[in-house]
């Protein structure tokens, strides 16, 4: 087997462990990504790294119109 083929299927294996793990790649602007590193560059706030705070502030979005979509449910 030539190198380029064991790379080839460790690549491969590394995306089909990537994908059971539930991981998935997201591409964003790079100004939003800029101002998100000047965010995780200051200690003051507690993150640590960008996919800290991207996974924060995605959950906390989520759970934000999960609660207004509870909400105009109720109202009806």
């Amino acid at each position: 087997m030539d190198n380029s083929s064991a790379h080839s299927r460790q690549d491969e294996a590394s995306l089909t462990s990537r994908r059971r793990r539930g991981w998935k790649t997201i591409q964003l602007p790079e100004e939003l990504l800029n101002r998100v590193d000047d965010i995780v560059e200051r200690p003051e706030l507690g993150y640590t790294s960008r996919s800290e705070f991207i996974k924060e502030a995605v959950r906390l979005r989520v759970e934000a119109l999960e609660s207004q979509l509870r909400e105009k449910e109720r109202k009806r």
